[in-house]
């Protein structure tokens, strides 16, 4: 699975080491907190910017196109209706990485 993670690229080319720990992290123990500090890493950039809820969302038609709402002092008032799982956040990589 980690040369999954090495494969993502962003804007500045392969992604930082912290980058690479927060995907680790989520696919280690997918927990909203681990999803929320996870989701929108850009992993992929050609042929266009994909970040990793992009990819979940080009692999499952069920992937929720809305995530968390916070108030505007920062307190959350909807959480994910789901995240994803181990198994489908590696499809997600693959597919954004292929």
């Amino acid at each position: 699975m980690r040369h999954l993670i090495d494969k993502c690229r962003n804007m500045h080319g392969p992604l930082s080491e912290d980058l690479k720990a927060r995907l680790q992290a989520v696919i280690d123990n997918p927990t909203i907190e681990t999803w929320e500090d996870a989701h929108s890493i850009i992993i992929q950039t050609e042929p266009k910017e994909m970040t990793l809820w992009q990819a979940w969302i080009a692999i499952d038609s069920d992937a929720p196109d809305v995530g968390r709402r916070t108030d505007f002092r920062g307190n959350v008032i909807r959480e994910w209706e789901r995240i994803p799982s181990s198994f489908t956040l590696l499809r997600a990589l693959q597919f954004a990485t292929e």
